[in-house]
């Protein structure tokens, strides 16, 4: 035992510096060991760079640590598996060839640049479990190709004035597109043949089909090898024709339900009111009540009426008023002075982020009632009860209005208020708001005695204390207050 223990080598990572340790990052690989770290000091790096090795590729600025193919092949070709790459332009890759190639898996492409070259990435077939992200990736002929490729996830790229922006080859499944902002390709943003269950969520796919012949995304199906693709929060605006669909059709996923909801269209031109359990509430949800119809066969059923931010705040208070068993009711217009009353908020988060809000209700200027540290997550909506409280005004007319405090960074403020209406504060037993308790206001009781929201004789202004029925405690009030006014 002991023999063997001597035996054993315990290998350390270490650091490698070009130029310093070795004069080009080829010479650095191939002294290196498996694990160690490559650190590239700004310059500009002529050469065409195999990875053989499961190492850590690093620059030291983005923007002055260049590798230069010269246009004469691959830039860099990751042959083996679980390499990592960061903080390069790597640029000019030779006709046919590309910046990086990839035909391992395992490896990670993060924080680069990669421009002018026929792909800023080609994955060869069976490279699974990379990872993409944050990636600059412009003016090359193809953006991302590649074919047979899994489990891989392209994020928060920006993959922008490529003749064709991510080419997604036959047989390429289960990968995660989310993120980027693909825009102003001379074809499509997204091209997309014979693969499944890849999820594409959250990308600017924008401006693309620049020649005018083309279609911003393209999707071709294949029975058996097309099935469960799914799109939703995106947001689509290409030039002409936004999607094409070609061959046997299977079914694509176009939203994620309701209320998270499907892409953003801006050609899309149906209403906004509320579509969930309260079928008759009015405001907006961020959902149009109408699909976007894609074509016969494909359908955004929710489709999103504010352009998706990844990382956007965005809440809004859409309608307040009086809610009873899920339908809407007339709201009071006169109020017992010193009594409560209650009202219903209807509340959304258009943006990415769970977020934590206080709404507040005003009469004229003075607050009458705040509910405080309100959460709601992403796409989600709340109707809140708030009760407002008299006590302490004046008898008069006073003009309610709810509003929301912004959130940090909210990127639209313009439904943070919502205008309810104006209300009489006036004496107990005072229906109809002139200030005077008397015979009329003992016709109107009588006319609604017995009553609940959902009959049609109901008078809310006869709900002295606001408890949804006018019964002996409203007329108990009339009685007590009978035949006074006040100037």
């Amino acid at each position: 035992m002991l023999a063997l223990a001597l035996n054993i080598k315990l290998v350390k990572a270490t650091l490698i510096t070009v130029p310093d340790d070795f004069l080009t990052i080829q010479e650095a690989i191939n002294g290196a060991n498996a694990g160690d770290s490559i650190h590239v000091k700004a310059g500009t790096y002529y050469e065409n760079i195999v990875v053989n090795k499961s190492v850590s590729l690093i620059g030291e600025n983005i923007t002055t640590t260049i590798i230069d193919g010269n246009k004469t092949g691959d830039c860099v070709h990751v042959a083996t598996g679980n390499v990592e790459i960061s903080e390069l332009t790597i640029q000019n890759g030779g006709l046919a060839y590309s910046s990086v190639r990839i035909s391992s898996s395992g490896n990670s492409i993060v924080n680069n640049s990669l421009i002018g070259s026929w792909c800023g990435i080609y994955l060869e077939h069976y490279c699974d479990n990379d990872l993409f992200a944050n990636n600059t990736i412009a003016n090359n002929m193809n953006g991302i190709y590649g074919e047979l490729w899994h489990n891989s996830k392209i994020v928060s790229n920006t993959i922008t004035d490529n003749l064709l922006g991510i080419l997604i080859g036959p047989y390429s499944d289960s990968n995660i597109i989310s993120f980027n902002n693909i825009r102003g390709h001379w074809t499509q943003g997204i091209s997309m043949w014979q693969s499944s269950q890849n999820t594409f969520e959250g990308n600017n796919i924008t401006d693309n089909n620049q020649a005018g012949w083309a279609s911003g995304i393209i999707i071709g199906f294949q029975t058996g090898f097309s099935s469960g693709n799914k799109f939703f929060h995106n947001n689509i605006a290409n030039s002409g024709k936004r999607i094409e669909l070609q061959g046997e059709q299977e079914p694509i996923i176009w939203d994620n339900g309701y209320p998270s909801g499907g892409n953003y269209w801006n050609d899309y031109n149906g209403t906004d009111l509320y579509s969930g359990p309260q079928q008759n509430m009015i405001g907006s949800d961020g959902t149009g009540d109408t699909p976007y119809n894609i074509d016969t066969q494909n359908t955004d059923n929710y489709p999103l009426t504010k352009p998706y931010g990844w990382n956007s705040h965005d809440i809004g208070i859409t309608y307040v008023g009086k809610v009873w068993s899920s339908k809407l009711m007339p709201l009071k217009t006169v109020v017992a002075l010193g009594y409560a009353f209650h009202l219903n908020a209807f509340v959304v988060n258009y943006g990415a982020l769970t977020e934590v809000f206080n709404v507040t209700v005003y009469a004229n200027t003075s607050a009458i009632c705040t509910q405080e540290n309100v959460a709601l997550r992403s796409r989600k909506s709340i109707i809140l009860n708030l009760t407002c409280n008299t006590t302490g005004f004046a008898y008069g007319n006073y003009a309610l209005w709810a509003s929301i405090h912004s959130v940090v960074s909210e990127t639209d403020t313009s439904n943070n208020n919502f205008t309810i209406g104006n209300i009489h504060l006036t004496i107990p037993g005072d229906f109809n708001g002139n200030f005077e308790v008397c015979g009329v206001d003992f016709a109107l009781f009588l006319a609604t005695y017995g009553s609940t929201p959902s009959k049609p004789q109901w008078n809310p202004n006869c709900d002295v204390n606001d408890d949804n029925k006018a019964g002996p405690a409203d007329f108990a009030a009339l009685s007590v207050h009978y035949g006074q006014y006040c100037p």
